[in-house]
């Protein structure tokens, strides 16, 4: 049979796009990834690695005993005193502003109950404290920069809650053991009054009682009080958020928004307005408009998350950040999504994070879990505490036109930033499967002068079986250096077919 006559076609793709696990990777855009690890959301250029962390405790916290940091918040005293406060086991500490080794003394003056979360807001310059078991009534707690002592001035109304938050100058608390569907908010500008009841004063409700389902968690997007309630059983999978709307408590309404509830208090989290949700069935953005999904394109890799209870919140910049666990219970995983850019990316290697918070200055703190209890602080320095991070970025399975036609691969160019000097490994895939054998080409300054762009031409095995789809990955591992892809262009033998 004579040879079938070939045509060489190509295939572009600028990486302005992002990770999505959602699509079957042969019907991804040029600009998005099946496989896009490590890479930094928020570079409008193209995909860029991503910063690492450094240990911002030297050392870990273990007069605890616990196996998670339970709880973290960054708050600032009105003398200017900045406080990072840290939960580990059944001890709190006041680590200060700066990161610290070895960690300080615990505070005393509280009850901590050991792997239970510990919710922390501030009003009145008073960091107000929760750590309800759901059983004991103990606490919560004020700190004023010195000492710890009950939050409540008088009474013993909200002894035992599980959560506050502030909204619209009220503490509001919940999980009172006794009254699992009940709010609890304070006098007007004092979190120490919830007993002096009076339609301006202090005072409680019961949200939508006796439906199956009890708070699990409530957080203020400064018009709105949002509140969750899940199904009191132990799957916990069924639930509703709650908007409360109005001014103050005598003239608000309560009103069912979504048929779903977040995970806890927290996998909520206020974004410029908007309260962002980690639930079961996904994650969205709610606020006075409505709901929108925003983890479409990664929803069928968030759906198979074996055990959500876990999952986290947290905010740096532009970025929301949710860590979760891959397997297990530890949460190994970071989805991070750049809410003005719309683009998903993975985070892999930063850390067991099980609380996030923001230091006063902005930073992004995280509180680890597994082994030896940590806190780390993001999006610092080059590596990740000294080891390299792996960048990855996988091309959509290319049909080069037509997905019938065999074809082999031929040459396949890269456009990167030259930042000096780094190594991208090219590998590639046939119809899906991952070729044993792999290519390294060295980035580096080719010539004297300012050369801010290279291009490097990858030849492809002439041996390479014919395949109906070929995808291409690039990865990096060093622990040091910048790396930014712009983009890649592909080119195949395309065979004609025959009868």
């Amino acid at each position: 049979m004579p040879a079938r006559p070939n045509s060489t076609v190509e295939e572009t793709g600028w990486l302005s796009g992002g990770l999505n696990t959602n699509e079957p990777t042969h019907m991804l855009q040029n600009n998005q990834s099946p496989e896009a690890q490590n890479f930094d959301p928020s570079n409008p250029l193209g995909a860029a690695r991503r910063k690492g962390f450094t240990e911002w405790t030297d050392g870990y916290g273990s007069a605890g005993s616990g196996t998670f940091v339970s709880g973290l918040f960054g708050g600032t005293f009105s003398d200017g005193d900045i406080a990072i406060m840290a939960a580990e086991g059944t001890a709190l500490y006041d680590l200060g502003a700066v990161a610290i080794d070895p960690w300080p003394s615990a505070l005393s003056g509280t009850t901590i109950t050991a792997n239970e979360p510990v919710r922390m807001v501030m009003f009145d310059d008073f960091i107000c404290i929760f750590n309800g078991d759901g059983a004991t009534t103990n606490g919560p707690y004020k700190y004023d920069d010195s000492a710890i002592s009950v939050l409540q001035s008088s009474g013993s109304t909200i002894d035992g809650a599980l959560g506050g938050t502030l909204h619209k100058q009220r503490l509001y608390a919940w999980g009172v053991p006794a009254n699992p569907s009940k709010m609890y908010w304070s006098e007007p500008g004092n979190p120490e009054d919830f007993h002096t009841i009076a339609d301006d004063k202090a005072g409680s409700e019961n949200v939508f009682i006796d439906d199956g389902t009890i708070i699990n968690g409530m957080k203020s997007s400064g018009d709105v009080l949002w509140v969750s309630k899940q199904s009191a059983d132990d799957d916990g999978l069924e639930g509703n958020i709650f908007g409360v709307f109005g001014n103050s408590p005598a003239e608000s309404t309560i009103k069912k928004i979504a048929h779903f509830s977040a995970i806890s208090q927290e996998a909520m989290l206020d974004y410029d307005g908007v309260m962002i949700i980690a639930s079961p069935e996904g994650v969205f953005s709610l606020s006075g408009r409505g709901i929108a999904m925003l983890s479409r394109d990664i929803q069928s890799e968030y759906l198979a998350i074996p055990d959500k209870s876990t999952i986290c919140l947290g905010r740096h910049q532009n970025q929301v950040w949710m860590a979760y666990p891959a397997s297990g219970s530890n949460n190994n995983r970071v989805f991070v999504l750049d809410m003005a850019l719309g683009r998903w990316s993975k985070y892999v290697g930063n850390g067991n994070i099980r609380m996030m918070t923001n230091h006063p200055d902005g930073s992004l703190l995280t509180g680890t879990a597994s082994g030896n209890n940590y806190i780390h602080k993001q999006v610092d320095g080059e590596n990740d505490n000294g080891s390299g991070i792996q960048f990855v970025w996988e091309t959509p399975d290319l049909s080069f036109g037509d997905f019938s036609k065999d074809k082999i691969g031929k040459l396949f160019f890269v456009h990167a930033k030259d930042t000096g000097s780094f190594t991208l490994t090219m590998k590639r895939y046939l119809d899906g499967e991952l070729q044993s054998d792999s290519s390294a080409y060295t980035f580096s300054v080719a010539a004297a002068g300012d050369i801010d762009r290279v291009v490097e031409r990858m030849v492809l095995p002439s041996t390479d079986r014919n395949s109906k789809f070929i995808r291409f990955r690039l990865e990096n591992e060093e622990a040091g250096g910048d790396v930014l892809v712009y983009g890649w262009a592909a080119y195949a033998n395309v065979a004609e077919p025959t009868r």
